[in-house]
């Protein structure tokens, strides 16, 4: 009995330790544990990642976006491309905006597609060229989107081969309220503006030139305005609006500068019959069950007209007949051809004086390269050329080179020319493929032209036997040497 109480006893004062110690040791340790306000979070700031890992501009960005992000400058098609969205002004600094010229491009995607309310301002007092190097393509495609506005803008194709332009200038395709302000759109694009199944497009202040095809087509569309803008023809390009309903034309102008001006189109049928004389023609108002044509006038040759009155006041009875044609070499280049007919025959002395006079007036109207013409009745057709490149080639007989070139200079006669020329031919026949040697008596020369060539005059001789062609070659007329020909003569 004892024993038991002595065990109860020693647990007892056990357990009163035990619990001793316990809770002096909850006093002692201190409190590690962190303050909730003092988490440190693991993942890193924005400003902090890696910056592999952050998206940039692919490019070298000189984007200025505004406080409030609706206005973007930009400075090219890269920085447009990239920031391209709804509800936003963009003002275009000059640069290059050839849109298919970036890598976002590809195929024939329309480049604004289901946007609304963007707006294209070219800044600056000229208008911001927005131009594509790639003739298959449009410049600018816009698909099922509302409330474009396009203002300032040059558009349209500069080409890069010898070949015509496929693509449009603007391709519109189910879109509505677009607006095109002070823009030119020029060739060599089929049409300026080719558009479908479009609402509420408003032109105004804007011109239109140079188009291969047409100056306008839109199909299927309603509510259409063309206000103070002028649409210049090349050839017989023109306007179409076919199943078009509300077509407002107002303040415009149709021009024509080597052609008759501009005809207009709806459903097929020519709403411009007026003749192409050089004179105008106002359009007051008229009214039709598509739309309505008012204070507009038409104008054909206009060009023509005036540079026939302005030639005839430097020397009367000369006609003229003016056409224009692009070609394409690598480059495109423009070029307008001037015949000229006099009712007689000029003077010696005027022949150079009439290719200058002739020149001068044509540079007041045309930037394109030049070539003349000059014919009176009766001998060669035509007398003598001005080329594009300058030269000038007399295919008439004259007297003398002293008279034409009035120079102070002494030049060989044809005759002379004629001689050194067979002389040639004569010490040359070894080279020649022909069954005997020549003499004098087999071979026939003929003065084919004149070049004068700036400061040098060539004679253009050309040689036969028998009929055959042995050659042609240039006689300088100054020192009778002799130079082989590999022009084109006009």
């Amino acid at each position: 009995m004892k024993q038991r109480l002595l065990v109860l006893f020693v647990l007892i004062i056990l357990l009163l330790f035990t619990s001793c110690g316990r809770y002096q040791g909850v006093e002692d340790t201190p409190d590690t544990s962190p303050e909730p306000i003092e988490t440190v979070n693991t993942e890193p700031p924005v400003e902090t990642q890696d910056p592999d890992t952050v998206e940039k501009s692919p490019f070298e960005d000189t984007t200025i976006i505004s406080e409030d992000g609706k206005t973007i400058t930009v400075h090219n098609a890269q920085e447009l491309i990239y920031y391209l969205e709804s509800d936003k002004h963009f003002l275009l600094m000059p640069g290059d905006y050839d849109l298919y010229n970036t890598h976002y491009m590809g195929g024939f995607e329309p480049v604004l597609k289901d946007l609304k309310n963007v707006t294209l301002e070219g800044v600056g007092d000229e208008q911001v060229k927005f131009i594509t190097s790639d003739i298959y393509k449009d410049v600018l495609e816009i698909e099922n989107c509302k409330g474009i506005t396009l203002i300032n803008l040059y558009l349209g194709h500069v080409p890069r081969a010898d070949e015509l332009c496929s693509g449009s200038v603007l391709y519109l395709n189910k879109c509505q309220g677009i607006t095109i302000k002070n823009c030119t759109l020029f060739g060599c694009g089929m049409y300026g503006i080719i558009g479908f199944d479009d609402a509420n497009l408003i032109i105004k202040d804007s011109t239109f030139l140079d188009c291969s095809e047409d100056l306008i087509d839109i199909a299927m569309s309603r509510r259409i305005l063309l206000d103070n803008c002028k649409f210049y023809n090349r050839d017989d390009e023109g306007l179409r609006f076919n199943d078009c309903q509300e077509v407002d034309i107002k303040n415009c102008e149709f021009i024509g500068e080597l052609c008759p001006y501009p005809s207009v189109y709806v459903d097929y049928e020519n709403i411009l019959q007026y003749p192409s004389n050089g004179k105008t023609y106002t359009i007051n108002e008229r009214e039709y069950d598509w739309g309505t044509l008012t204070n507009s006038s038409v104008t054909g040759y206009t060009a023509q007209e005036e540079i026939n009155d302005r030639l005839n006041s430097l020397k009367e009875g000369v006609s003229i007949q003016l056409s224009s044609e692009i070609e394409f070499y690598g480059d495109e280049n423009k070029y307008v051809y001037c015949s000229l007919m006099y009712k007689k025959p000029l003077l010696e002395t005027e022949y150079l004086k009439t290719i200058n006079e002739v020149t001068s007036v044509l540079q007041d109207f045309f930037d394109s390269e030049i070539v003349i013409t000059v014919d009176w009745p009766g001998g060669d057709s035509p007398e003598f050329t001005k080329a594009s490149d300058g030269t000038i080639w007399i295919h008439c007989p004259y007297s003398s080179l002293e008279i034409i070139l009035q120079d102070g200079r002494k030049y060989l006669t044809v005759q002379e020319a004629e001689g050194k020329f067979l002389e040639w031919i004569l010490s040359e026949n070894n080279d020649i493929d022909l069954i005997k040697s020549l003499n004098e008596e087999d071979i026939e020369t003929y003065l084919y032209s004149t070049k004068i060539d700036g400061s040098k005059v060539y004679y253009l001789f050309e040689a036969y036997f028998k009929d055959s062609f042995i050659t042609d070659v240039y006689v300088n007329a100054i020192d009778g040497s002799i130079s082989e020909s590999s022009d084109f003569i006009y």
